[in-house]
């Protein structure tokens, strides 16, 4: 048996799979994130529309020194401040509860971080945090300076 779609349908059926990949306010955006000349291990980063861009914060995680948002979650075309979050690794982790504690019911962010090893980042950018996002890909590199 053969199925028979009329041209309307097929015609219809192409505009809507072309339509839902290219939104031309968004761009893909990929690159790598160092400290020190170092990559961040773990961190996110954000796309925030400034200077007269608007839509959506758009972001995406680090790993490696390496992030990458695709298009159909990509930021907005238009200027962006750009927003680094992440830890560095200080020395071994501490034991929980601190040996000079008793308390062991709530965890700060600083019992965290003990915990984990790290601290959280504290940069200086040394370029500016802003980006202006093009219609398809973006290849972004960001070098940060710790304090």
């Amino acid at each position: 048996m053969r199925l028979k779609i009329s041209s309307s349908v097929t015609a219809l059926l192409i505009v809507l799979s072309i339509g839902c990949d290219a939104d031309p306010r968004r761009g893909s955006v990929k690159g790598r994130v160092t400290v020190d000349g170092t990559p961040l291990q773990h961190g996110r980063i954000e796309f925030v529309p400034t200077g007269g861009t608007s839509g959506p914060v758009a972001g995406g995680v680090i790993v490696d020194g390496h992030y990458h948002i695709r298009r159909d979650k990509g930021p907005v075309v238009g200027k962006n401040r750009v927003e680094v979050n992440g830890s560095v690794k200080t020395d071994e982790p501490k034991p929980y509860p601190p040996e000079d504690s008793e308390r062991t019911e709530f965890l700060t962010p600083e019992d965290l971080y003990q915990i984990r090893g790290v601290r959280p980042l504290e940069f200086e950018p040394e370029v500016p945090m802003e980006a202006d996002i093009q219609a398809g890909a973006n290849v972004l590199d960001f070098p940060l300076r710790s304090k």
